[in-house]
């Protein structure tokens, strides 16, 4: 396992989410396009900016175990997640390809 990394985008831009060579995102631990505190691996949400489907929304597009993809983008879009507010925040996992 390589460990946790984090991301951030602003609203109307691109995450682009990396794990380094040899490893694959195997598990998104946190997804919100709102208000977030606290720091990677800690995030928590406002309740008036939490947005419970983001989650979702982003393991479709990075998790494949089938695939086992390094990289993906998901974009902060209003029209992709609605205008909760113009921070986005996202922690994957990524373990070795070869695990």
């Amino acid at each position: 396992m390589h460990g946790l990394t984090c991301a951030h985008v602003d609203q109307n831009q691109v995450a682009h989410l990396e794990c380094p060579d040899e490893y694959y995102i195997s598990e998104i631990l946190y997804a919100n396009f709102g208000l977030n505190e606290g720091t990677c691996g800690g995030y928590t949400a406002d309740d008036s900016c939490l947005n419970v489907t983001v989650i979702d929304e982003v393991k479709a597009r990075c998790v494949n175990e089938d695939n086992r993809m390094q990289s993906c983008s998901v974009p902060a879009y209003n029209d992709v997640f609605g205008n909760r507010s113009e921070e986005r925040r996202v922690g994957k996992e990524c373990r070795s390809r070869w695990s």
